[in-house]
């Protein structure tokens, strides 16, 4: 979410969450039903469809809160990188970027220029981890978005998992929703002996 922010700080709102609120007059002169048919991501293609007729999207400072109810490892998985898929089929440049936009490449970047400095590799590596770690708890502790003790080793977890899910939805369009396998870039459902 902290991404979205700061895009929508920049003028460069994108679509995401399902209270999304426009004119159904806006909606229809960006093409209505018809300019999201294909899309899995129907609230992104609709942020898209009144971009292209000069409306923009804005991201509320707050977030909703959202039962979920326990998840299993797998659901969890499986809802990460349905997202990191979709967000491959489009927002390519933002996925393409991704691997160098965490923790890990902030932290290979700290190993990497601690001859500048004088330091150990690894000590200017744990120095960038800590710093990384500690801004993103900070915003999180400041957006009052559930900082909890063990927030860093559940980072740490997803720093490391993330580069094996990006790699992953790489090489594949299909994704699973609840029962459903669906093909990303056709917005098709796919049948299960495809699947």
């Amino acid at each position: 979410m902290r991404l979205f922010l700061a895009a929508s700080a920049l003028e460069g709102g994108f679509g995401i969450g399902k209270a999304m609120l426009f004119r159904r007059s806006d909606f229809a002169r960006a093409g209505g039903i018809a300019a999201i048919a294909k899309s899995v991501l129907e609230d992104h293609a609709i942020s898209k469809a009144l971009a292209r007729i000069g409306l923009k999207t804005v991201i509320v400072g707050g977030v909703v809160a959202q039962a979920l109810g326990p998840r299993t490892w797998r659901e969890v998985w499986n809802r990460q990188f349905r997202w990191m898929v979709c967000r491959r089929h489009e927002e390519p440049l933002a996925f393409a970027l991704e691997p160098v936009c965490g923790a890990l490449a902030a932290t290979a970047a700290g190993a990497g220029a601690a001859a500048l400095v004088g330091a150990p590799a690894f000590a200017a590596a744990l120095a960038a981890l800590a710093l990384w770690f500690a801004a993103e708890g900070a915003f999180l502790a400041l957006k009052g978005w559930g900082l909890r003790a063990a927030s860093p080793a559940a980072w740490l977890l997803r720093e490391v998992l993330m580069p094996a899910m990006w790699l992953r939805a790489l090489a594949t369009s299909t994704v699973r929703w609840g029962d459903l396998s669906l093909d990303v870039r056709r917005g098709t459902v796919v049948a299960p002996e495809q699947a």
